[in-house]
């Protein structure tokens, strides 16, 4: 039997979704702009592309690689491939002889077979969760591990963890019309595809200085996203200045990210489990009905100022 093989999984959707129901087996994601890889395994196959085909899904498991791929580059740069079809007592053996083949680069661990598959601790990691969870004063070794994550101007970086800040505004794919619009106006930033939603996304921390925050300071956001941003442009200017390479500064960086959209990611909150979410500024409208814009986006659009977090 000729096992399918999907060379755009945005355009062939459908076609995924219709030839996969009730079946289990092993599956390959392809990225076409720098040829890495993702070899997975499901006992419902059907369900688990949903789920990749579900923006809010691929948001909030940002701790798996291929996740923040597909956010980043869009479903359309992927290709999908069924390795093999079988039965659910060989997923897991079948799936290690193609990890043992391919290589996959978006697969942290190296077994499938091993407990906790993708989500094991180095021994440094072990070391600081221990000293975490005992109370300890954090060793010499432990301070080291945090210094050298403090090294990148740019993004916070512990054990292959990072997290960086991005403007993310999310739509309807039947609105992407004017997130082209809007990306040629900002003249910065790329267009990416997620299931039924399309996205305009700015990750540059050049470009988010440069030009997505002195337009947001120009045209300030009129609803409760205005203190998310206002934190949010705080924690750019740390990391922008390079103060977050001071401990104060760096933790300060943290708690932002834990206290805007969604919270602190697992990783986070397990590396630092005593962080203290920074706290949202109050709101209050500015701006009287007779001075608002006709000319002002406004309608179903979801607007983010986030850090997103990833496996290197």
């Amino acid at each position: 039997m000729k096992l399918p093989k999907y060379n755009n999984a945005d355009t062939c959707k459908a076609q995924i979704l219709s030839e996969n129901k009730n079946k289990s087996g092993i599956y390959k994601w392809t990225n076409s702009t720098n040829g890495k890889r993702y070899i997975g395994s499901s006992d419902n196959l059907n369900r688990r592309f949903r789920e990749y085909f579900n923006v809010n899904y691929l948001l909030k498991h940002q701790s798996m690689s291929i996740c923040c791929a597909l956010l980043k580059h869009g479903y359309f740069n992927f290709s999908l491939e069924i390795l093999e079809y079988c039965e659910v007592s060989e997923l897991l053996i079948r799936e290690k002889h193609y990890w043992d083949k391919y290589t996959p680069e978006y697969n942290i661990a190296k077994d499938p077979t091993a407990p906790m598959s993708g989500r094991k601790h180095s021994d440094e990691t072990k070391q600081i969760l221990s000293e975490a969870n005992k109370g300890k004063n954090l060793s010499d070794e432990t301070k080291t591990i945090m210094s050298d994550a403090k090294k990148g101007e740019k993004k916070f970086n512990l054990n292959n963890l990072y997290i960086r800040p991005e403007f993310i505004i999310l739509a309807n794919v039947r609105h992407k019309k004017v997130l082209q619009l809007i990306k040629g106006y900002f003249g910065v930033g790329t267009i990416f595809h997620s299931g039924k939603n399309a996205g305009y996304r700015v990750g540059s921390v050049k470009d988010l200085i440069s030009v997505i925050i002195p337009h947001f300071m120009k045209y300030p956001l009129l609803s409760t996203k205005a203190c998310t941003f206002s934190l949010w442009h705080e924690a750019i200017n740390i990391m922008h200045s390079g103060a977050h390479k001071t401990d104060t500064d760096f933790l300060k960086t943290l708690a932002i990210h834990a206290g805007i959209n969604r919270g602190a990611s697992r990783a986070v909150k397990t590396h630092f489990p005593d962080l203290k979410p920074a706290l949202l500024p109050t709101y209050s409208l500015t701006i009287s009905a007779e001075e608002l814009s006709p000319w002002w986006i406004s309608g179903y659009f979801t607007f983010y100022f986030i850090f997103w977090q990833d496996k290197n």
